[in-house]
């Protein structure tokens, strides 16, 4: 029996979906740590000031909503595509992208991203009377590569994704760049996260 995915999900159950996946939680509970708390804290923060500029291009979107985000104090609620890409820009801010290059990373491949997200929950939907998480094959495996550095903040080519296979080429592509490269595994973050955010009540605004 599976359980079909809540269209929108709300701001506490995004931060513990994505700490129950990242593992950053505080105290053995399902509470994000303060460290991580902070990192998303920082992210929307950077993605409501960029703005979105009038004219097309890889910038002309948000990172982490699907359209303009209400004034402050609003209860936000986010797409699964929205709580990966956050979940995303932290894995390149843990690598060692500055908040400002995590985003605007972020930007640039959310429509290739979000594909890739739809691409997966069509061939993984876990099942929700599973007492553990049956992952993907190395096989299956999808990876998001991208220099740490300056080269790829604007140029698609240098953010790749392919699969383990290709993955060694990919490599090679990017040794003349003489910068760190990322890799991000993105299968295993599909299904941990959706499989965390299935287990997660959404709680009333006001009670812990």
């Amino acid at each position: 029996m599976t359980t079909p995915l809540p269209t929108l999900y709300k701001r506490d159950q995004v931060e513990r979906g994505i700490a129950a996946t990242t593992r950053r939680i505080s105290n053995a509970q399902d509470r994000p740590d303060a460290g991580l708390k902070a990192d998303m804290k920082r992210l929307f923060d950077v993605d409501r000031a960029i703005g979105v500029p009038t004219r097309k291009g890889p910038l002309s979107r948000y990172a982490f909503f699907d359209g303009p985000p209400p004034g402050r104090g609003i209860d936000l609620t986010y797409s699964f595509e929205c709580t990966f890409a956050l979940l995303v820009a932290e894995r390149l801010l843990n690598g060692g992208l500055t908040q400002l290059r995590a985003v605007t990373r972020v930007r640039t491949i959310r429509p290739k991203l979000d594909a890739k997200v739809r691409e997966i929950l069509t061939h993984y939907v876990p099942d929700d009377q599973r007492r553990y998480l049956p992952l993907p094959s190395r096989e299956d495996m999808v990876f998001l590569m991208t220099p740490l550095g300056r080269s790829a903040d604007l140029d698609l080519e240098k953010i790749v994704f392919c699969s383990v296979s290709d993955v060694g080429g990919s490599l090679v592509d990017f040794a003349n760049l003489r910068e760190p490269v990322i890799a991000i595994e993105l299968v295993n973050l599909v299904t941990l996260l959706r499989h965390a955010l299935e287990r997660i009540p959404v709680r009333k605004r006001g009670r812990s």
